[in-house]
């Protein structure tokens, strides 16, 4: 799951947030979202047009997006939901409810899921349901 937070202290995050709203409401979120990170210091209105353009995206709802905010809401809930959770900078990653913060090499996430995936069968075996199994797992630990 991704949730947009665009920080005020990047002026082209919030531009680039809502062309990747309306990226995943043309369904080609994950696509336009690399092109974002590969490009970041690149994120001018004329880019954003443009790499929709590339993935085959109408751009007449981009420019719609970008001038009527038109994922006003969306937004709002994914930046409300940041600072409910604490959420102060990015990029911030959850994993089972777990913060993890900022960039990190690829073998901390693996190492992190890994563990995260072995507590989920011991539960499992210990006969928490399918069902169960992400409420078990985002418990907070219990308090001796």
């Amino acid at each position: 799951m991704f949730k947009h937070l665009p920080l005020p202290s990047h002026p082209e995050a919030l531009p680039a947030a809502k062309a990747a709203l309306e990226a995943q409401a043309q369904g080609r979120f994950w696509p336009y979202h690399d092109l974002l990170f590969a490009h970041q210091s690149e994120l001018t209105r004329e880019n954003l047009l443009g790499w929709a353009r590339g993935l085959g995206l109408e751009v007449e709802h981009f420019k719609r997006a970008l001038d009527e905010d038109n994922h006003h809401d969306r937004l709002a809930a994914d930046q409300e939901l940041g600072r409910k959770l604490g959420v102060r900078g990015a990029p911030i990653f959850f994993i089972n409810g777990h913060m993890f913060k900022g960039a990190k090499p690829y073998e901390k996430f693996k190492k992190k899921v890994d563990e995260e995936m072995q507590r989920a069968d011991q539960l499992l075996e210990s006969g928490v349901s399918r069902e169960r199994l992400y409420q078990e797992l985002t418990q907070p630990p219990a308090v001796p």
